[in-house]
Parts: structure tokens; C-alpha cells; sequence
């Protein structure tokens, strides 16, 4: 004679059910959730596999572009060269907390900072430190990847400065860079006397017979040819503007 519970099945767990027993019921069942919980996840999670991917990238490249020049210079050497910019724009430019516009017209905010300035900006001095800090920095380390010669500190602030002013693409594309790295640092600094144009309105000025529109321009050219020279203006006669 069997009762019900017999009927069903005796087992550990009290019965079976269809010849399965309910621990494996209660993992089957769990398996299927698993399943569908990430069915239902899955799309979200390749997002975040896409932004993973794209941050990691993103940080790979800052570290790899924060290490050009890592093979000739030390982090020392880059610091240097960082705060000597930075005080090189105390003299050229001196630090502005409200945008202005340039000889050019180009609106202006800091140590010269440009790129999305406009009219009504204001900064303050811990803002314009980060800001000017950042900028320079990425400057500096432009060079010491761009130019080949190993450089010296004075070399470097001089051609950061240089780039801080006339952009990236055009000191790269410029006789001053592809002088240098032939060997010509005399020919390569003097080149930067070429850089004494601005476009004001549409019109090219050249600020050597501007009068009053532009001196500083001439001014800053000088200033970062003497310290492109640095020991190469030691041993070497200065040639004239004119």
C-alpha cells in the first residue's frame, strides 16, 4: 500500500516530479533566470563594453602622449622646461583674468590662451594657473616630440613658447622646425624673425612698419629666438633684421 507522498516520490528533498527530483528543478530553474537576466542585459552591457574600450584607448593615448621625448628627457628636465615657459608668458604676456582682443583681434584670456575665448570671459588667477599649467605643458611635450636635436632647457622654453604663438600645425610645417632638425639651429631660430605678420580683418599687417599695431609681435619673436640659440648665440655672430 502507497500513500501520496510515496506516489510522488520519496526523496532527500521530499519528492520528484516527472522522474527529476527538485534540486535539480530549482537549478534548472535557475539556470533559465540567469539566462534571461542577461538576455535582457546584454545590450547595455556591449554599451559598456563600447565605453570601456574607448576610455581605456583614450587613456592609453594620454599616457603615450605623455611620454613623447621619455627616450631623451626626464621628468625633471620636462618640469623645468614647463615652469620656464610658464614664466616666460609672466614676461611676454603677463597674466589677463578678462577676455581681451589681441593685436588681431583675437579674443584673449590668461597667458595668451586663445582657443574658445570670447568677449565677456573671466578667469580667476587659480584658473588661469590650471589652464596655463595644462596648456604648457602639452606645448612643451609637443616639442621635445617634434623636434629631433636633443634641446637644452633654455632651447625648449623658447620653442614652446614659439608654438604657444604661432599653433602646432604651423611650427610643424615651418622652415624653423625642419632647420633645426637638419642640424641648423642658427638657421632654425632665425627663421622665427619670419613670423612678423598678423591678418587683422581680412588683411595681412606686417607688424616691422606697422608702427603701433603690433611691437609686441617683434618683441616675442626676438625673445624666443635668443633663448632658441642659447649656447648656439655664444659662438655665433646675431644676424640682423634688416
Amino acid at each position: 500500500m502507497h500513500d501520496g507522498k510515496a506516489a510522488l516520490g520519496n526523496t532527500a528533498f521530499g519528492f520528484t516530479m516527472f522522474g527529476i527530483t527538485l534540486d535539480v528543478w530549482v537549478g534548472l530553474a535557475t539556470f533559465i533566470y540567469m539566462l534571461m537576466c542577461i538576455a535582457i542585459a546584454w545590450p547595455k552591457f556591449q554599451d559598456r563594453l563600447v565605453d570601456w574600450k574607448t576610455n581605456f584607448c583614450a587613456a592609453l593615448k594620454r599616457w603615450r602622449d605623455d611620454d613623447s621625448g621619455k627616450a631623451r628627457y626626464s621628468a625633471a628636465f620636462i618640469a623645468m622646461v614647463v615652469a620656464g615657459t610658464i614664466a616666460a608668458f609672466d614676461t611676454t604676456e603677463g597674466v589677463v583674468l578678462d577676455a581681451y582682443p589681441d593685436s588681431a583681434e583675437i579674443w584673449t584670456i590668461c597667458r595668451g590662451y586663445t582657443p574658445g575665448v570670447k568677449k565677456g570671459d573671466k578667469k580667476t588667477e587659480a584658473e588661469c594657473r590650471v589652464l596655463d599649467g595644462s596648456v604648457t605643458r602639452e606645448e612643451v611635450l609637443f616639442v621635445l616630440d617634434k623636434v629631433e636635436p636633443q634641446l637644452t632647457v633654455k632651447q625648449a622654453i623658447g620653442l614652446a613658447h614659439f608654438v604657444h604663438n604661432v599653433g602646432r600645425t604651423a611650427f610643424v610645417n615651418s622652415t624653423v622646425r625642419r632647420r633645426i632638425n637638419a642640424g641648423d639651429q642658427l638657421g632654425g631660430c632665425d627663421a622665427m624673425r619670419d613670423w612678423h605678420y598678423i591678418t587683422l580683418r581680412g588683411v595681412k599687417r606686417d607688424c616691422r612698419t606697422s608702427g603701433k599695431l603690433c611691437p609686441g609681435l617683434i618683441t616675442r619673436r626676438e625673445f624666443e629666438r635668443n633663448l632658441c640659440l642659447d649656447a648656439e648665440s655664444k659662438k655665433t655672430e646675431s644676424h640682423q633684421w634688416f
